[in-house]
């Protein structure tokens, strides 16, 4: 019998995360309040404990411990995380991303930070789905995407829906799952879907036997019940078209568009 136990969530990860750093705040400095645990314990969710104090022993192990260190957990975690099926890994220089103009999205990105690292389960709240800009090619969409990731501080993965169709019959449907369960095992981070609306253009009047449809009532599924911390930045050049537009109104009841 194979019995598969799931992942510390965050409140035992808080506490696994205590349990490593605090004994030691007597020998090295600690840095660390009490928000800073519980980022650190967001940020290690989805790994394993003995991963988690593998990690924590690591960066504790150069003498101190700081609040710059919750990046390095980060990429501690991506590392673990780095080969992930369905998606892609996109590396980004915070020191070059630079977005002009879009105030009023880089406001509404600030009031959704703060919720992305809170506790909600108290007031039944979920964490922030993502957003679907919406423009012309060249306008800034996909450097919007990486700008929020830098910003966030969180890893930037890609997940390209015309790659990850298979030639037979069930096959398109369970990458798809597997990527999406993939992201939602790299929590928290930041999901780019490039050119969405190519993705579900099959949605409609298409003769792929009804792959398409399937993997996009997948997709919205998992985009409403997830309860993961996977933030996904949806773009989309054009949304007019028939078929294209019938599915994307789904999407936009489930996304904030910019």
């Amino acid at each position: 019998m194979t019995i598969t136990l799931d992942a510390p969530n965050e409140e035992e990860m808080l506490a696994i995360v205590k349990e490593c750093v605090i004994p030691y705040k007597a020998s090295i400095p600690i840095d660390w309040e009490e928000a800073d645990f519980i980022m650190a314990a967001t940020t290690l969710a989805n790994m394993t404990k003995i991963e988690a104090e593998n990690v924590l022993a690591t960066q504790m192990a150069k003498g101190s411990l700081t609040k710059d260190d919750l990046r390095e957990l980060s990429n501690a975690k991506d590392k673990l995380f780095s080969d992930i099926s369905g998606l892609e890994r996109v590396k980004i220089d915070p020191g070059t991303l630079t977005v002009a103009g879009l105030s009023g999205l880089q406001k509404w990105l600030d009031n959704q930070k703060q919720l992305l690292t809170a506790d909600l389960k108290a007031r039944k709240l979920r964490p922030p789905r993502g957003v679907l800009l919406v423009g012309v090619p060249g306008c800034g969409k996909s450097l919007s995407a990486k700008f929020i990731a830098a910003n966030w501080n969180l890893p930037l993965y890609r997940l390209d829906l015309a790659s990850i169709h298979g030639q037979y019959l069930g096959q398109s449907e369970n990458r798809l799952k597997e990527a999406l369960a993939s992201a939602d095992n790299a929590a928290p981070c930041v999901l780019w879907i490039d050119e969405i609306e190519k993705g579900l253009s099959g949605a409609t009047g298409s003769n792929d036997g009804g792959t398409s449809t399937r993997m996009v009532g997948q997709f919205l599924f998992w985009l409403q019940e997830s309860n993961a911390k996977v933030f996904v930045v949806a773009t989309a050049n054009n949304v007019s078209q028939g078929c294209r537009k019938a599915m994307l109104k789904y999407l936009l009841l489930l996304l904030p568009i910019m």
